[in-house]
């Protein structure tokens, strides 16, 4: 497979696959009332944002997932050799892209983090920002 049929195809994969999970994930989050609570502090028009749907970034990551696991199979399957050894891809950029994709999932799963302590524990601020810091420094 081609460099630039991958880049496509994972693109493509991502896109529609986040697309359509939010069609059942949504609906699935405000069913389970997974929205942030506003606080009477802000301003009135700031109350009607009252019940939004958090944890809506797990459609990105699943959707980044996928696509990248889909581009592999879909290359080891057509006989590619996009990430064997001696590839048209070097080993510097296939670091690159499974530390992007690893990053990606972690700041993901700092993000469900604090959407769970704003929804589940109902503390409105989440992780606070140094807990939020030191979790994003640690991932780079």
């Amino acid at each position: 497979m081609k460099i630039l049929a991958a880049i496509l195809l994972a693109v493509a994969i991502a896109f529609l696959l986040s697309f359509l999970l939010g069609f059942v994930v949504i609906p699935w989050l405000r069913k389970l009332k997974f929205g942030q609570t506003i606080l009477d502090i802000g301003p009135a028009w700031h109350k009607s944002k009252q019940g939004t749907p958090t944890m809506g970034g797990i459609l990105f990551i699943v959707g980044t997932l996928v696509s990248f696991i889909v581009v592999l199979v879909t290359d080891h399957l057509l006989g590619g050799k996009l990430f064997e050894s001696g590839s048209v891809v070097t080993d510097g950029v296939k670091v690159k892209l499974v530390a992007g994709v690893l990053m990606a999932v972690g700041f993901g799963l700092i993000g469900f983090a604090d959407d769970y302590i704003k929804v589940v524990k109902k503390r409105n601020l989440g992780l606070t920002i140094l807990q939020k810091s030191v979790a994003q420094i640690a991932l780079m």
